[in-house]
Order: C-alpha cells, then sequence, then structure tokens
C-alpha cells in the first residue's frame, strides 16, 4: 500500500533526525582519542573543520553563499546561537564529567522543546508524551543525584545547556521550516570558531590530534547537523528531541564498551527510565499515525 504523503514526508524526516543521533553518538568517543588538547582549541578545531564541511555543502547547491546567508533572516541567526551554545557546552561537559552522564543528562531536552513547541507553535502534546516527559524529569534527577557523588555538577550544569541549546533550535526549525537551515548551523559553526578562538592555541596540536579533531568536526558536527536541520522541519519539536535522544543511548553504550564508563547505579536506572519512555513514545506515535492513515484511506471516495 502506498503511504499517505504526510506519512512519507514525517518518515524522511524520522529517517533524517536517526541518522544525525547515530553520527553524533560519536562525540564522547572521538573527545577521549584526542590526546593533549585543551577545550578551547578543541572547540576551535571542530567548529572550524564543521564550517568548511557545510560551506563546501552549500557550494554544490550552485547558489551564492552570500545568498544563502542573507536568505535565512535573523530566524536563522538564532538557530545558529543555538548550536554554538550546544556545540560549545558539549566539549566543555565530557572535559568536566562522564560521557554517560553528559549523554543521559540531555535528555531534558524532550521536556524543553515539547514546553517550547506548545508555547510558540501551539502544538499540541499527546497524554502519553506528557507521561514521557514526567519520566524523562524523574530519570534527569536520579542522575544529576548520581553525580553529586563524583562527578562534575560544573559538567552537569554544561550538559543542560546543551539540551537547552538542542531545544531551540528544534522548535526555530519547526517553527521556520520553510526556510533552509543548512546556512544556519553554518552560522553556528562560525559563531563557535570566534567565540574559541582567543582562548585556543591552534597551533599547538599534533598531527595525530588535528585529524581526530578533522574527524570531530566535519564528519560529526557538520554531517550531523546537515542530516538534522533538515529532519527537523518535517516533525513536531517534542517528537524530533525524544527521537535524537538515540545519541543518548548509542554514545553511552560506546562510551561503556570502549572506555569503561559504566554509569552509577542511581544514573543507569534514570537512563533506563528516560529510554524506555521515549521508544514507549516514539512506537506509540508511529502506531497513532499508522491508524490515522488507514482512517483517511477508508474515508477517501472512490473516483468515478
Amino acid at each position: 500500500m502506498t503511504l499517505h504523503p504526510d506519512r512519507q514526508h514525517a518518515l524522511r524526516g524520522m529517517f533524517l533526525i536517526a541518522s544525525a543521533a547515530i553520527v553524533w553518538s560519536s562525540g564522547g568517543p572521538i573527545v577521549r582519542y584526542i590526546d593533549s588538547v585543551d577545550a578551547w582549541t578543541t572547540i576551535f578545531w571542530r567548529s572550524f573543520t564543521a564550517c568548511l564541511f557545510l560551506l563546501s555543502f552549500m557550494a554544490l547547491r550552485r547558489r551564492r553563499i552570500i545568498t544563502q546567508f542573507v536568505g535565512i533572516g535573523l530566524p536563522g541567526f538564532l538557530v545558529g546561537v543555538s548550536f554554538s551554545c550546544s556545540s560549545i557546552s558539549l566539549v566543555i561537559a565530557l572535559r568536566l564529567t562522564t560521557i554517560a552522564n553528559t549523554l543521559m543528562i540531555m535528555s531534558a531536552a524532550p521536556l524543553i522543546a515539547a514546553v517550547l513547541g506548545r508555547i510558540f507553535l501551539g502544538e499540541t502534546i499527546r497524554p502519553i508524551t506528557y507521561v514521557t516527559i514526567a519520566a524523562v524529569i524523574c530519570g534527569f534527577a536520579l542522575m544529576v543525584c548520581d553525580s553529586l557523588h563524583g562527578w562534575s555538577l560544573t559538567g552537569d550544569f554544561f550538559a543542560l545547556l546543551i539540551a537547552i541549546g538542542y531545544a531551540v533550535s528544534i522548535v526555530l526549525t519547526r517553527r521556520y521550516h520553510h526556510i533552509g537551515m543548512i546556512p544556519a548551523a553554518c552560522w553556528g559553526t562560525i559563531i563557535s570558531t570566534f567565540v574559541s578562538l582567543p582562548l585556543a592555541s591552534p597551533t599547538a596540536i599534533t598531527t595525530h590530534d588535528f585529524a581526530i579533531l578533522s574527524l570531530f568536526g566535519a564528519g560529526q558536527l557538520g554531517l550531523g547537523l546537515a542530516l538534522f536541520v533538515t529532519g527537523a522541519a518535517m516533525l513536531p519539536a517534542a517528537h524530533t528531541a525524544l527521537l535524537g535522544m538515540l545519541e543518548a543511548i548509542l554514545g553511552t553504550l560506546w562510551a561503556w564498551i570502549f572506555f569503561g564508563e559504566a554509569p552509577g547505579t542511581t544514573a543507569l536506572v534514570g537512563g533506563v527510565i528516560v529510554m524506555v519512555s521515549i521508544l514507549t513514545d516514539t512506537l506509540s506515535g508511529a502506531a497513532i499515525d499508522r491508524r490515522r492513515a488507514v482512517i483517511q484511506h477508508e474515508t477517501v471516495p472512490p473516483v468515478s
């Protein structure tokens, strides 16, 4: 049976957001493979190489790059600021706390995105999504409590900033879905590059670190942003944030497998609550969409 166009559109959005989350999940392990580069130098090279990737992507569109930047206006620039906040906070958080804690605390993003989407976009939140958000809050509280016994609350604060920037970018991208947001993502990398430059030591890196940082920038950040901003315009803000939490699932798994960074018992319980809740919400949403598609198909009168 041919899928309804709206359903096809939503599936494409889900695929793109999930792909972005998979790409972004490599961030923690990549940081651990960097030998001796400080946080601001890491941010500089990550942002600079991501910027080059996105500028190249924009150039392939065969439209003038300046025209693309001008076309997104203030909304696009604000999306860039949100991305920059998340990008900078990620590197700092990973320096101050575990990969698992950083990624799990980012699970606050669905709550923030849902609330902002309701306030500014008037998006309806399904009852089960409210339950999911409540579960995410409980899981988040457990993880923060675990941090009180050995990891940095400052790191947790920057992890929360990641979630805030992520949620704001989702809502803005959804609100201005008619605007191409690849230039907005590029704005984020430009802002991060210039913010970090005065505090960085760009030339004080080894060839090994430069290769890792280039992958961190172009491959992990640049490609992830391109996938994300394209998919975020196709889905409600709360669903985008929930689906994006696949990054936390995989990122925590990679940290556990490759670096032995197992979360504490309390944090692990909180993380399981978050992940199960998100999976339940996503699957229930897909089931509801399928039922609606069937009903619409059955109620459409045949063409005589």
